[in-house]
């Protein structure tokens, strides 16, 4: 257990040296190697935080929602993007032969008058 300082009340502790930052650097501050962690040390810890997710709940419960997600997609009549982008261009085709033929036919209409009934 840390020492208590002799101006500090009864009731409260100090926390340890590498965790109080309050202080400010001093000549006798804690060495280098021990007040920062190296990318090994994160490494480390990444690694056992996914080990843990993998062996956790969390990964059975992933699965599941993405297995209940493509079922679902699978049910709805989805087209692949692919296809629709093929299909999105037929119909701007078709739209423009549609206004060729349209206007093609006001001129005919015009040269030509329907005969009256």
């Amino acid at each position: 257990m840390a020492a208590r300082e002799p101006d500090e009340p009864a009731g409260e502790r100090r926390i340890s040296p590498l965790l109080d930052l309050s202080d400010s650097p001093t000549e006798n501050s804690n060495p280098p190697e021990l007040a920062m962690l190296d990318a090994k040390t994160f490494d480390d810890i990444a690694a056992r935080i996914s080990k843990a997710i993998e062996n956790s709940p969390a990964k059975d419960i992933e699965k599941n929602v993405k297995a209940m997600l493509a079922s679902g997609l699978a049910r709805l009549d989805l087209v692949p993007r692919a296809e629709f982008e093929v299909q999105a261009q037929v119909l701007l085709k078709t739209r423009a032969k549609l206004e060729g033929l349209e206007k093609r036919l006001a001129e005919l209409e015009e040269r030509f008058p329907p005969p009256a009934a």
